[in-house]
């Protein structure tokens, strides 16, 4: 039999053995960071890492421009660019570009070529008129200048010319009348224009 002393005994070392287990379970398990430790941690880690390596590249195309931009060529630029993007990476276009001829916000697309045309000359109808001042001696001016006034066409003009040759010298612009195509009316529409 195991006396009361020898149990209080064995006791005793079983809780001493007991306390330690816990201390040295403590010690593994919930002891704070030494400072040393934390700082050979962050250089095991590389900060320095370029961000690139975190950011995706946009997939880009060729293309290329032709005609009135100020640096026509190849460009690469990010896939979804729109014309209207290439044209202002190519320096813009020329004064006399045709924009309204291209869709300036079409995506372009890889392999594709732009070309930028120039505008046409708008025509404008002229009037054959003559200013005040700029007037015509019925006398001695030719038919094509006398096409110049208003009122006059080619057959009238030579009917003028024929009728000076055959009948002489105009003495008044009155005279005119007896010109066959022209009218007392025709007459004052002209009139202003004239000389003897």
């Amino acid at each position: 039999m195991i006396s009361s002393e020898h149990k209080k005994t064995i006791f005793i070392i079983i809780s001493i053995l007991f306390i330690g287990v816990l201390v040295t379970i403590y010690r593994t398990h919930f002891q704070p960071l030494s400072a040393e430790y934390v700082e050979q941690e962050k250089k095991s880690v590389d900060l320095t890492a370029s961000p690139n390596m975190f950011i995706s590249h946009k997939e880009t195309i060729l293309v290329h421009i032709a005609g009135l931009v100020q640096n026509p060529g190849i460009y690469k630029i990010n896939k979804g660019s729109r014309t209207a993007d290439l044209i202002k990476i190519a320096g813009g276009a020329l004064p006399n570009a045709n924009l309204d001829k291209i869709n300036l916000v079409a995506i372009l697309k890889d392999g594709k070529k732009i070309l930028i045309s120039a505008t046409k000359p708008t025509k404008t109808k002229t009037t054959k008129t003559r200013a005040i001042g700029q007037m015509v001696n019925i006398n001695t001016s030719s038919a094509k200048d006398l096409t110049t006034i208003t009122g006059i066409g080619p057959s009238t003009a030579q009917k003028i010319v024929d009728y000076r040759n055959t009948k002489g010298r105009f003495e008044t612009l009155k005279d005119l009348t007896n010109v066959k195509g022209i009218g007392p009316k025709t007459l004052k529409k002209i009139k202003p224009y004239l000389l003897l």
